[in-house]
């Protein structure tokens, strides 16, 4: 699979250098990018996708590409939501009655609810934002960490690192489900196994607790 990653900062930098380890994955830069390790091309046509933000977006409409976001697509094709909420929104998926969906990133402004996070985390503010059919807690994390939370079926699961290298690998890990499924507008959740194993094979750990 041939995938253009749009240079838009650290995240995708870090997305595109993840998915260059990958096997069956090849990986190129949309210009300008000072890069040396990896091809920088000018235009996204001719790929299987384009990978990132605001830019990819555009890219991918003006030459009918689809494209792995880390939010909405807007009617595009491709994986949406490839993001922190996206892989609690994966964690959530096999769950029957899940209590608590949660996601905490230092840049999120929180709200007038709380939530607990595993230490050093652990108590923040936070707001209910509708993603999907699903209610998601988005909290305030505190610099350099982010986490993605879900509670529910008397299990606990949880994955937690620096919020740069898992923004950065929930985004790269979308291209796991477009490669097993590529066709239509999915979302990173619809095929929870493939975007969480990528996610795992890539470098982030899932940790689960059970209780009684």
């Amino acid at each position: 699979m041939r995938v253009v990653v749009t240079v838009e900062g650290e995240v995708t930098t870090r997305a595109a250098q993840s998915l260059a380890t990958q096997p069956g994955v090849e990986v190129s830069l949309l210009g300008p990018s000072p890069s040396s390790q990896l091809e920088v091309v000018d235009s996204v046509e001719g790929f299987d996708a384009v990978v990132g933000r605001e830019r990819a977006l555009d890219a991918g409409k003006a030459a009918g590409v689809p494209v792995i976001a880390p939010g909405a697509l807007h009617g595009l094709s491709g994986v949406a939501w490839c993001s922190p909420a996206g892989l609690a929104l994966a964690l959530a998926a096999d769950l029957a009655s899940p209590t608590r969906i949660a996601v905490a990133l230092p840049d999120d402004p929180g709200g007038n609810e709380s939530v607990t996070f595993p230490s050093p985390i652990d108590t923040r503010p936070a707001r209910s934002e509708p993603i999907g059919d699903r209610s998601v807690l988005m909290a305030a994390s505190g610099d350099p960490l982010a986490a993605a939370l879900v509670t529910g079926d008397h299990r606990d699961r949880v994955i937690m690192d620096d919020h740069r290298f898992m923004e950065a690998i929930a985004l790269a890990a979308g291209v796991g489900v477009w490669m097993g499924n590529p066709q239509g507008s999915l979302r990173s959740w619809d095929h929870a196994d493939a975007y969480l194993r990528t996610a795992t094979e890539m470098g982030l750990v899932v940790g689960e607790r059970t209780s009684a």
